[in-house]
This record gives structure tokens, sequence and C-alpha cells, in this order.
């Protein structure tokens, strides 16, 4: 008995690691890490995505999108309905305390906001909307920091989604107490700008326009790093330009920031070369003459020809390669997203929604009618288009396969002929070395030994040849053993070298 309890126990615990062990979607999990473009490409695999998507995904993806849509909807209206008076105007300040304002200080702007009294019952109900959104994924983010741990802070979208979550409630929730100052609506600046283009990564797991949009992000993301990488030469020029036309305030260097952000406008949009340099030459206050033109000239060849090309050639030279890895990247999503889902999900739920089998029906119409054949026509010349891209992505492998293979059989057959060049190269050294052997021990061969009227063997046959050596094979022993007693005892201290 209890033998067979510990069988039991242990028979539990294995059950108990496997599905610790399980995952859902391992298959394609599995793909994904280790970058199978061609099997999760494959149509019984994009099938399977796509009944997930249709089954429970797109339900819970349109539920997520409506509810930021209308928060992006909530914050824009707020922020472009407010009317805020600055720097006092109005009734509040007069204007010589506004001019008294400007000359202590003119980067500092004042923001009064009408009393909350007046706003409308409309507009506190789209606040207390995005408060409450703000809070719920607020507590969202902070659970995905549980769950994912380490692997939450190299995910760059994270910290997005913190700035416009922490901005918006800056912005939001002093305007409950009708109090707006000059800080808050930075952040309504920032909240807004980082809503839409948050709105942006939402649509990568569209299967229509979702490849166009990680294929941006991955082109922004290389375009930042070389960005990064030369914004060194963008600093130089920047205060090289700012120390040599100093003593012009209206060209834009007189302050070394605002020289920098002239240099980059300058790389990109152009100089205002007569107002810089051909006026201020003509009327002879343009001092460092020489550095100026010579500093102008490096700009020019450095940055809007080198950089510029260069920016241009890393985000569409290798086009083909972004496309792949776009391919590979949304699938990735996908499968994390279903992944995710169906860990979140509770099992009830999942054995209601997920299906064991799904039946195609290529020929079917959507609906009856004209409509249905239209539809059909348009299923029809989709499915073609994407077989004729699917036939495209397999021939450009496989010619990419067979290239990298002729590639290598060549490699190898150049590597065997050098081989056998350094093997030549011994062997004639080797002969050469035995012959001089010979010369210095003063060893006849046989050809000298012969007797006029006999024939004789070519010199190479009895020496050897350079590639074959001096070493005795079977068929000249049994040479020299077939030869006259004469010539075999007419000379007996003659050494004899035959092949």
């Amino acid at each position: 008995a209890s033998n067979e309890n510990l069988c039991e126990w242990r028979k539990g615990q294995e059950n108990q690691k496997n599905r610790l062990l399980f995952r859902p979607l391992m298959t394609l999990n599995t793909m994904v890490k280790y970058g199978r473009v061609e099997l999760l490409s494959h149509p019984v695999c994009l099938q399977y995505l796509r009944m997930k998507w249709t089954s429970y995904g797109f339900m819970f993806y349109a539920v997520n999108l409506t509810a930021y849509s209308l928060f992006i909807g909530a914050l824009t209206a707020v922020t472009a309905g407010l009317a805020p008076s600055v720097n006092g105007s109005g009734n509040h300040q007069n204007g010589d305390e506004n001019k008294s304002g400007d000359d202590d200080d003119t980067e500092k702007i004042v923001l009064y906001l009408e009393p909350y009294k007046t706003r409308s019952a409309i507009t506190t109900i789209i606040m207390v909307y995005i408060a409450i959104f703000i809070v719920i994924n607020m507590f969202k983010e902070i659970l995905q920091i549980y769950e994912q741990r380490l692997a939450y802070i190299f995910n760059s979208v994270n910290y997005t989604e913190w700035t416009l979550y922490l901005t918006s409630a800056a912005f939001v929730f002093p305007l409950f107490f009708g109090d707006l100052s000059s800080v808050h609506w930075q952040c309504a600046t920032v909240a807004v700008f980082l809503a839409w283009f948050n709105l942006l990564l939402y649509f990568q797991q569209l299967s229509a326009i979702g490849i166009y949009v990680v294929m941006f992000l991955r082109i922004l993301s290389t375009v930042i790093r070389v960005i990064a990488v030369f914004s060194v030469l963008v600093i130089a020029f920047g205060l090289t330009f700012h120390i040599l036309l100093y003593y012009d305030e209206s060209a834009g260097f007189y302050n070394p920031f605002i020289s920098t952000v002239h240099t980059v406008l300058a790389m990109l949009t152009g100089w205002e070369f007569s107002e810089i340099y051909v006026i201020p030459f003509h009327k002879g206050v343009l001092p460092y003459t020489f550095l100026n033109f010579f500093f102008l000239i490096l700009f020019v060849i450095l940055m809007p020809i080198l950089f510029v090309n260069l920016l241009i050639g890393l985000a569409v030279g290798d086009i083909e390669m972004i496309l792949k890895d776009a391919k590979l990247r949304r699938l990735a999503m996908q499968v994390e997203y279903h992944t995710d889902l169906e860990e979140r999900l509770p099992s009830w739920l999942l054995s209601r929604v997920d299906k064991l089998s799904v039946t195609i029906y290529p020929n079917r119409p959507y609906a009856p009618g004209f409509i249905g054949k239209m539809l059909g026509a348009l299923k029809l010349m989709r499915t073609m288009l994407n077989s004729s891209a699917h036939m495209s992505d397999a021939s450009d492998t496989i010619e990419s396969r067979q290239a990298a293979a002729n590639d290598a059989l060549f490699e190898e057959i150049g590597k065997t002929k050098k081989r056998l060049r350094d093997v030549q190269t011994q062997l004639d050294k080797q002969y050469d070395l035995l012959r001089l052997m010979v010369q210095k021990m003063e060893i006849v061969s046989e050809a000298d030994q012969f007797d006029e009227g006999e024939e004789r063997e070519p010199l190479m046959t009895l020496m050897g040849s350079p590639t074959n050596g001096f070493f005795e094979s079977p068929k000249s022993l049994w040479h020299q053993d077939s030869m006259p007693s004469r010539r075999r005892h007419s000379h007996p201290h003659t050494l004899l070298f035959t092949r």
C-alpha cells in the first residue's frame, strides 16, 4: 500500500510539473523563439491564428481599442475646449503688469483658468472617464511589472505608456479643482502627443496595416541609433558656428543651444547663405572669413551629403530584410497576444469560444445575391495576391538558399585547390632536395652506364618525376629483376635509383 501511495504521489508530482511547464501555443512560441518565418507563414499556422483571432482575440482587441479611442477623444476634447488666459490677460491683470512681467522673465508664462463652476456637466463626465482610465491602466502596468519582472524594463513601449499616464494625470486631476499652470499645460501637450502616437501601436495587431507599422518602428529605431552616434558631429558644428557667427543675433547663432538647433535645420532645409555670409562679406563685417567658409564647406560635405544619404540608405536600403523581420515581428506579436489571453482567461470561457477544428468553404459566398458575389470576388483576388506573395517569398527563399549553397561549394573548391597547390609545392621542394643530395654524393644513375647502341630510357623515368619522387614501386622492382645479368653485375659499386 505504501508503494502504491508513493507511485500515486510521484504521478501527481509529474502531472503538476507538466502543468507548470505547459504554456499555450507552445509550438508557435517555439517557432517564434527560433525565428522560423517560413513555418509561421505556412497556411496552416496562419489559419490557426486567424481562428484564434476570430474566436476571441478580435473581441478583446475591439474592447481595448474602443476604450482607448474614447480616452483619446476625451483628452483631445478637454485640451481643445480649454481657453486659458496667458500672463493674466483679460480682467485679472492690466497691460502694465504684463509688460513688467515680460521684462522680468520672458520665459515665464502664467495661465489662468476660469472657475470650475462654469464647467459643463459633459466636460466633467469626460474628465471623470479620463481619470478612471488612467487609474485602471496604472494598476494594469503595476500588474505587468509583477508578472514580467526584468523583461518589463527592456520594453520601450512601457516607458511610453507610463509617460502618457503620468502626464495625463498631472493635467487632468488639477482641473477638478480649477487649477491650471504652465507645467500642467506642458503635461497636456506631451500627453496628447503620446496618446495619438500610442494609437499607432494598437494598429500592429491588424493584419492589413500592422506590417507597415512594424516596419515604421523598425526604421525609426535604426534612425534613432544612427542619430545618437552622429549627434557628436551636430554638436561640434553647432558650437563652431556659434563661435564664428556670434556677432549676428538675427542669424540664429547667438546661443549654443539655438546654434545647434539651427545647424540641424540647416542640414535638412539648407542655409540662408546670402543673409548669413554674402551680405556681411560684401559689407566687410564677416569675421574670420577663411574659417567661416572652410567650416561651411566641411559641413556641407559631411552632414547634408554623407550623413543624410547614410540615413536614407539605412532606412530603405535593405528593405527586403526589414520586410522579412516585420513579418516575423507581427506574427510574433499575434502569438504573444493569444498566449497572454489564454493564460489569463478562465478555462470555461476558452472551452466555449475555442475550436478544435475549422472547416473552410472557399466557394461559399459571404451573402446571397450580388453583394455575396462581389465579396467572393474580392476574397478570391485577395487569396490570389496572398498566394502570389507567398510563392514569391518561397522562391526568394529557395534562390537565397541555393546561392548560399553555391557560395559554400565554391569556397570549398577554392580551399581544395589551395591545398593541392601546397602539396605540389612541397613535392617539388623534396624533389629538388633529393637531386642536390644525389649530386653532392656523386651518385651515378644507370642512365650513365649504358653501352653504345643500347636503348636508353628517359632520364626522368630513371630518376623519378617531381611528383612521384625516388621511392621504388613493385613495378620498378620487377623491372630491375628482369634486367640482364651483365647489366646488373657489370658495375657492382653503382647505386641504381629507379622508380
